[in-house]
């Protein structure tokens, strides 16, 4: 028989309680102090946050901050996991060994009284066995880092997120202007592919599938701040608005402009409000009517180079117009 009572690098052996083991594994990290995460649901939805160390017997819970599904962190930590695993197998293993140990030297491992039936029995313990190196695994740099300012938790994304992981929530505000960074990085990153891969992406649809996102994302997290900003600070009403009525910024400025005394259209500038009108129209439409466009879209947008009946094309161009008019209502309304 052979035993090692080390323990890999790593795992910190903190001794043996009513509920069990109590023991310490260490996690790779980037550099930013990070521990990657999955969302169990979608593989792709990859983040960043901090682990801290807690004898809490309960999982915590984590959210997903793309698609906001909240489920216990254990969950959305799979490789942290198989390390933990790893390492509760081998401080287990050294408990039964040192437990078999201490039992085989009171039996046998003092010197036993002389018997004439000439017959001893000598315990000598084998050469200590080396343990397995814990499973480690990859922790790639992230695109953005992240502060929620609602709760203050550090975090970090590869892409576009909603929800901060750890309250599960994110202030409007900062929905908004992460979701223009976002979405304007993605429109002005096709301009360096290379022109043969561009034409691919057009021609597979995903150019357009891009820009049609902007709309739909962008003026998304426009109606979700102007709606959470009211229904936040206004006075308790008897009958509150629906919240479809934050879907049509005429309304909500109405709103806006009865119970607060703000003029949305007026901080905005003509300018920009105009612009947000155009991209509400537009996505109705990609929203609302399968992308096609119909009667009401034209008599809301009579310029446009479009007929009744035809699927709706926004080019480039449109699409950075709208995203610089959300910038634009974020500076000068939202602050």
């Amino acid at each position: 028989m052979s035993w090692d009572s080390r323990l890999p690098d790593g795992v910190e052996f903190k001794g043996r309680t009513a509920e069990g083991f109590r023991i310490g594994v260490s996690m790779p990290t980037g550099e930013d102090g990070l521990s990657p995460c999955l969302c169990p649901d979608e593989p792709t939805h990859r983040f960043k946050v901090a682990i801290t160390p807690s004898d809490a017997a309960t999982d915590s819970t984590l959210w997903c901050p793309y698609c906001g599904l909240q489920a216990p962190t254990r969950t959305f930590m799979p490789d942290q996991m198989a390390r933990a695993r790893a390492a509760m197998e081998q401080v287990a293993q050294r408990y039964m060994r040192d437990s078999i140990d201490k039992m085989m030297r009171d039996a046998f491992g003092k010197p036993a009284p002389r018997r004439t039936s000439g017959i001893s029995v000598e315990y000598r313990p084998g050469p200590r066995r080396s343990y397995r190196p814990l499973p480690t695994f990859e922790v790639e740099p992230t695109r953005r880092p992240m502060t929620c300012s609602r709760c203050d938790e550090t975090w970090a994304v590869y892409g576009l997120a909603t929800y901060c992981p750890v309250c599960g929530l994110l202030a409007p505000a900062q929905q908004l202007t992460t979701l223009i960074a976002v979405h304007r990085d993605r429109v002005t990153e096709m301009d360096n592919l290379d022109p043969d891969v561009l034409q691919r992406l057009v021609e597979s649809g995903v150019v357009a599938a891009t820009y049609e996102s902007s709309f739909k994302d962008g003026f998304g997290a426009l109606e979700t701040y102007l709606k959470n900003r009211f229904f936040e600070e206004a006075p308790p009403l008897p009958k509150p608005p629906h919240p479809t009525t934050f879907q049509r910024l005429a309304d909500t400025n109405e709103l806006y402009k009865q119970h607060f005394g703000i003029d949305l259209e007026a901080l905005a500038g003509p300018a920009t409000w105009s612009a947000l009108i155009r991209a509400a129209a537009i996505r109705h439409v990609l929203t609302h009517n399968a992308g096609v466009i119909d009667a009401r879209f034209l008599t809301r947008m009579p310029q446009w180079h479009q007929a009744e009946g035809q699927k709706l094309v926004i080019e480039r161009d449109e699409t950075l117009s709208f995203l610089d008019a959300l910038s634009a209502f974020a500076d000068n309304v939202v602050g």
